[in-house]
């Protein structure tokens, strides 16, 4: 596309969005469920792919209601205040609904990670999941279940804090799901077009603030069962992205995830918190992303690592100079444990050769890497995870 064509491509966007705002915002007219979905389309039509690393953490901010839970169902070591689960997520995300997230979590900061779960959407209307040693072999078979794009908005996924492709799956399923326009109103400096979409039974609605003058982003989003709402999408934090056509879109970079419901009770404050964060240098758009990046059996591989150091040019939540999984406390990625245990394991390799004169017996226990904290044990399954993880 020339410059001219992409100029007016680029103005037609504007225009829309101005007069919608012209319209809506200063003079306080409705938005109807068509104009709105025609807008949202427009500002990211030319936005075909979107790729990622983003790191946070899942606080148990309360939990009064644990007596309430029979005695058969409680956690015998509920999460407290101070405890907080960690995490870190890479995710690539295309237009046409093709999705995939590669998450690991931490139990605390610094230690190896608990989990690690992958999970994508190909076009056939499943999700597809797999559980992982952490950078090792498969825990289990693969699995599939019927499912779309709302799975990305479960916990610990990137939808918590970019609610654009639920807001638009919503409005597009009018046979499902009614609209009401609110209003506009003011939020944090903004001025934002409130609407809400609920099912025809009414008792499940998606409340939505949008941000119309940066491409419809949400910059609040809340979800009420029956009256009572149970959480909210906020404090979220746009940056301004370029690809290499020089096309600038808007898209969220940090935010904010709060549920109210504790256990069996709702609240009227919140009772976990999310917090999301983007790592620097790793927003990646419009690379043209094909089929088998979104296949469970994909891997970040040497490329999209040097795709991902070289890009670096926008200026997003969480200051990272790589695009490593890392543990979420800063200190050393997984990749650089593997490289320093292996080192180890080379000094310590020729000791144990005078003692150990024949191991080609020995099974290769994977589980070691998640459940070791120390010895030769760990270093010689971080070997074997190398060969793996490479």
């Amino acid at each position: 596309m020339d410059h001219a064509n992409k100029a007016v491509g680029g103005a037609t966007i504007a225009i829309m969005i101005m007069a919608c705002l012209a319209t809506g915002a200063v003079r306080g007219e409705a938005v109807s469920r068509e104009d709105l979905l025609r807008l949202l389309r427009a500002s990211r039509e030319k936005l075909s792919d979107v790729e990622f690393v983003y790191e946070g953490s899942l606080k148990q901010l309360r939990n009064p209601d644990f007596e309430k839970v029979p005695k058969r169902f409680r956690n015998p070591h509920p999460l407290g205040p101070d405890d907080a689960m960690r995490f870190q997520g890479r995710f690539a995300y295309r237009r046409d609904g093709r999705a995939h997230l590669d998450l690991y979590t931490w139990q605390a900061p610094g230690e190896h990670p608990v989990t690690r779960n992958v999970a994508c959407l190909i076009g056939d209307g499943k999700v597809h999941l797999q559980t992982f040693h952490p950078g090792g072999g498969p825990l289990g078979p693969a699995l599939s279940e019927p499912g779309g794009i709302s799975y990305f908005l479960g916990g610990y996924r990137p939808w918590h804090f970019d609610v654009f492709p639920w807001l638009v799956s919503l409005l597009s399923d009018s046979g499902h799901y009614e609209y009401e326009f609110v209003g506009w109103e003011d939020l944090g400096g903004r001025r934002c077009l409130a609407v809400r979409l609920q099912d025809l039974a009414k008792v499940y609605i998606n409340e939505f603030w949008i941000d119309l003058e940066r491409h419809g982003n949400v910059l609040r989003f809340d979800e009420v069962v029956r009256g009572k709402r149970i959480s909210q999408a906020i404090d979220v934090d746009l940056v301004q992205v370029s690809d290499a056509r020089g096309e600038i879109f808007w898209l969220p970079t940090r935010g904010r995830y709060v549920c109210f419901q504790d256990l069996w009770t709702l609240l009227d404050e919140p009772v976990t918190e999310e917090t999301f964060g983007i790592i620097q240098g790793t927003l990646l758009i419009n690379r043209g992303l094909r089929n088998d990046r979104f296949m469970l059996a994909y891997r970040p591989g040497a490329t999209a690592a040097v795709a991902v150091q070289r890009a670096g040019t926008a200026a997003v939540a969480v200051q990272r100079k790589d695009s490593t999984i890392r543990t979420v406390d800063g200190s050393k990625s997984l990749d650089d444990r593997l490289d320093s245990m292996l080192a180890e394991a080379d000094r310590q390799s020729s000791e144990l050769e005078a003692s150990s004169p024949d191991r080609s017996g020995t099974p290769r226990n994977f589980w070691s890497w998640a459940l070791a904290g120390a010895g030769i044990v760990s270093i010689l399954s971080a070997a074997v995870l190398r060969r793996r993880f490479s």
